[in-house]
């Protein structure tokens, strides 16, 4: 019988498991591992959970325009369970080693669609709440500055992988250009997720959809900044 380690070396290498951000490491990965052991047996495509996972962003959003305590806390509950299948579609298509490029295609689509609609939907639902336009101008501009971070994130890696790098293998030299660096290029959806459970909780999603608007732009600044001048190539 092979052990967990194994099982896990098989679906990922030591240097993905290790790297990106710590709730990914420590959270999604090791449930996305359960959930993998789960669907295996199945034959499900990896595919099929990406069209699932994108399914499940559209309901989240849809739930966030609702705007109501019970609606905030089960589009979480969507979103929690995207970001782990994230990790599990990887996972099934590493083990059974059947990885292509129209798979990665699909994920991008889910990336792309997923926290920008997100974002939108938050806005559009606290316009709703509150008729005030500058909500959903804040959700519609959250939305676009994601969608251009993402866009300069992976216009960063294909220019790496051109130049035969990896994103993960790369070296940034100063603790504050790494930090610099892992702040605007790592998984923002990290922080992103538990700002948006704080705010469920003290009921302030018309704060949030600002604060997110401005931080956005100004992580975008930033990030086009970092990758520009704080790399060692």
């Amino acid at each position: 019988m092979v052990s967990f380690k194994e099982f896990r070396r098989k679906c990922y290498p030591d240097s993905v498991w290790n790297s990106g951000a710590v709730d990914k490491r420590h959270i999604y990965r090791p449930l996305g591992l359960w959930f993998t052991k789960l669907l295996l047996p199945t034959g499900i495509h990896p595919n099929y959970l990406t069209y699932f996972m994108i399914i499940l962003a559209i309901c989240a959003a849809a739930l966030f325009v609702v705007a109501q305590t019970w609606s905030y806390f089960l589009a979480i509950i969507f979103v929690f369970l995207f970001q782990i299948l994230d990790c599990t579609d990887g996972q099934i298509a590493r083990y059974r080693n059947i990885c292509t490029k129209r798979g990665w295609f699909i994920d991008l689509v889910h990336e792309a669609i997923a926290f920008p609609l997100i974002l939108f939907g938050i806005g559009l639902g606290v316009f709703y709440k509150h008729w005030n336009l500058i909500y959903l101008y804040a959700g519609s501009l959250a939305a676009i500055f994601w969608l251009m971070a993402d866009y300069t994130r992976h216009s960063f890696e294909r220019i790496l992988f051109e130049s035969g790098k990896h994103p993960d293998h790369i070296t940034v030299t100063g603790k504050i250009k790494s930090k610099l660096f892992y702040l605007t290029y790592g998984n923002f959806n990290t922080v992103f997720m538990y700002l948006i459970l704080l705010s469920i909780i003290f009921n302030t999603m018309h704060y949030l959809i600002i604060f997110l608007a401005l931080s956005l732009i100004i992580r975008f600044i930033v990030q086009v900044l970092v990758l520009m001048n704080y790399i060692d190539w």
